[in-house]
């Protein structure tokens, strides 16, 4: 009889539990969640980025300024209640409010903020202030599990007003849940803040984040941040990564199957 060991090398990476409207976790996988999106999408617009993209706010925003409302192109609830728009700013974040609060000026704050939109998701540290520093947006995948792809291309560090880098804002059909992808960077971009706002008092975020320095423009080296809707079971799990030979012989066995295993629960 064939035997297989299972062996586990790592069971938690990374979570963070609120009692407020969404928990997170942070995953450093070299991919896109859910791997919908598989595109070398992290070039500036009009050059080498994908076909299918569509701008919704242009560059050269020498202060935060407010998109055109956007359409989500499926149902989608935020903190429990259905939304069908959303307005972007060149600040790095979203609001699904219908009227948003803007910032006055770009930089840094630490979530929640008065200064920051209620009902938002936030990439605060990085601005479109820069010639090719575009919003552009896609949706992948087929119903019922499409993504919608908020992407800040080519984006300006707010602590420097220097460099590029690239992140999105993703929201999932059916799950609800949203992702914020870490992309690109030609430089490590430090005390960034990365976090949804459900108002002034509120909020579920990372700070003290720091950029990778990697200019790959393909999703090998992305990673991001998991905002799953509230309640978080107690006991929850996901395996993240496993291994094994291409070529088991029967003779040769035992086996060892190594893999990564996620705590998702409370306990």
């Amino acid at each position: 009889m064939k035997q297989i060991t299972l062996s586990i090398i790592a069971l938690f990476t990374f979570i963070y539990a609120d009692a407020q409207g969404y928990y997170y976790f942070k995953d450093s996988t070299g991919a896109n969640p859910g791997g919908l999106n598989t595109e070398a999408t992290e070039y500036p617009v009009g050059y080498l980025i994908s076909p299918g993209w569509l701008t919704v706010l242009g560059p050269s925003n020498n202060s935060p300024t407010l998109s055109p409302s956007q359409t989500i192109p499926f149902t989608f609830n935020f903190n429990g209640v259905a939304v069908t728009s959303y307005k972007a700013i060149s600040n790095g974040s979203i609001s699904f409010d219908a009227s948003p609060t803007v910032p006055s000026s770009y930089g840094a704050v630490t979530l929640p903020s008065s200064n920051y939109p209620n009902n938002s998701v936030n990439i605060v540290g990085i601005q479109g202030s820069g010639y090719d520093d575009n919003i552009v947006t896609k949706t992948f995948g087929s119903a019922p599990n499409r993504q919608h792809w908020i992407h800040f291309s080519s984006y300006t560090s707010s602590a420097s007003n220097f460099g590029h880098t690239y992140w999105s804002i993703v929201l999932e059909e059916t799950t609800n849940k949203i992702y914020v992808v870490d992309m690109r960077s030609n430089a490590i971009f430090a005390g960034m803040t990365v976090g949804i706002q459900l108002n002034s008092t509120t909020a579920v975020s990372k700070s003290g984040y720091a950029t990778l320095r990697s200019d790959d423009p393909t999703p090998q080296d992305n990673r991001f941040l998991e905002f799953v809707p509230n309640p978080q079971p107690s006991f929850d799990m996901a395996g993240k990564f496993s291994s094994v030979d291409n070529i088991c012989q029967l003779n040769s066995a035992p086996f060892n199957i190594t893999g990564t295993l996620q705590n998702r629960g409370t306990a």
